[in-house]
């Protein structure tokens, strides 16, 4: 059962926006804003949001690791679903990694996302781009259960296999143009040329 009483769940989302979070959420779940820190496949390492550089940009084919702005704590009696808001989804912006939190968890979440779509998304510092909401469980963990620390920042072995200089579907696309381009216009009429010449030149071999 998805637990909406606001009284019980706020602890559970660590920002000074909480009641604005729920009521963002409809009442029954909280939006998350994406935090500073991100990471794009095809650079070498993660990048951090400023007011100078306020904008993150996924472009087609692109993966991208991003993390929530909040941190969560989640006590031995609920676990959390988690999803990227419709509003990105219908850009063709998927969650690639989980879509849960465990109990016991204290920590930033940090999404593994995929553009989908044919055009570039772009996301903006602090803007709401995640959901959560929280179940209880028919019964508690027990108490001999450890917290489990989580996420303060994008760590190195989420990032160190989507680096390099990978390339994005679009930009695939292109290269398959261009070498559509070299065959159909450079590589086929010259084979012709040099085909047209070597019959030319067997029949006027023949004949003499």
């Amino acid at each position: 059962m998805v637990e909406n009483n606001f009284d019980k769940v706020q602890g559970f989302v660590n920002n000074g926006d909480c009641q604005e979070n729920f009521q963002k959420g409809k009442e029954w779940s909280f939006d998350l804003k994406v935090g500073d820190e991100y990471f794009v496949s095809g650079d070498t390492l993660p990048s951090k949001l400023t007011d100078s550089n306020p904008f993150i940009i996924i472009k087609p084919g692109q993966f991208a690791i991003l993390e929530t702005k909040e941190t969560v704590s989640l006590n031995r009696e609920y676990m959390a679903l988690i999803s990227v808001k419709f509003s990105f989804k219908k850009k063709g912006l998927i969650n690639v990694s989980g879509f849960h939190v465990d109990p016991l968890y204290k920590g930033k979440i940090i999404f593994t996302v995929f553009n989908a779509g044919p055009n570039e998304i772009y996301i903006k510092r602090d803007e709401y781009v995640f959901m959560i909401f929280f179940m209880k469980l028919t019964k508690p963990l027990p108490k001999e259960c450890d917290i489990r620390q989580g996420y303060q920042g994008i760590p190195k072995e989420m990032f160190a296999n989507l680096g390099g200089g990978s390339l994005t579907l679009m930009e695939y696309n292109k290269k398959i143009e261009q070498i559509e381009f070299y065959i159909k216009f450079i590589i086929v009429p010259v084979a012709i040329s040099i085909f047209v010449f070597l019959i030319g030149s067997f029949f006027k071999s023949i004949i003499h």
